[in-house]
């Protein structure tokens, strides 16, 4: 919401006034930024971010994105239910690449990425890999991916047994070695290595 936006901007002022272009000394009002926004249209400004962004990741040779429905704790929908989103997170970049609204439950998510990974290929080539978790781990998204010359790392757990199951009569005949690289998982103050 806007009222968040604006405590956000209050808070990183003193990095974000100069190259945005303001001289004064503390950001615009949450009612002055709605009514400024209201005056152009959604497309518009995604083309402008993806413009900006393109800038700023174009020294980047490979970009990974991670993909994730999320619930707002402030938007409501028509019906006064939260609004949940499917979002594409660059982490290297600390950047949201795009977002786009799910119809009814999580279950939507692999669908509303499929309709727009066109989209989200063309707008950033650097793009290389998309992460997710275990509800993204579909035969025809993975396919999707494939077929248009990028990377997927997706999640399977023991609730998908049909996935499961593929994976482990396909790894059945693979040497064991040593893993390239470690990752940590942090849950809550302890850290495990994963």
């Amino acid at each position: 919401d806007f009222a968040g936006l604006q405590r956000w901007a209050a808070g990183n002022w003193h990095l974000i006034r100069k190259p945005l272009g303001f001289i004064r000394h503390k950001p615009p009002h949450p009612t002055t930024l709605s009514r400024t926004l209201a005056k152009f249209s959604l497309a518009e400004f995604q083309a402008a971010f993806s413009q900006w962004l393109q800038g700023v990741i174009q020294d980047q040779t490979v970009l990974v994105a991670a993909v994730d429905g999320k619930t707002s704790k402030q938007g409501f929908d028509s019906e006064g239910d939260p609004t949940q989103m499917l979002h594409v997170f660059a982490q290297d970049v600390k950047a949201c690449l795009g977002q786009w609204p799910l119809s009814g439950d999580k279950s939507t998510e692999p669908e509303v990425l499929k309709a727009h990974l066109q989209e989200l290929f063309e707008k950033y080539p650097a793009l290389r890999l998309i992460t997710g978790d275990a509800l993204y781990a579909q035969r025809n998204l993975a396919e999707l991916i494939l077929a248009s010359g990028h990377d997927y790392l997706f999640q399977i757990k023991a609730n998908q047994p049909d996935i499961l199951d593929a994976s482990q009569i396909c790894f059945a005949q693979a040497k064991d070695s040593t893993a390239a690289a470690q990752t940590r998982e942090k849950k809550g103050d302890a850290q495990r290595l994963v």
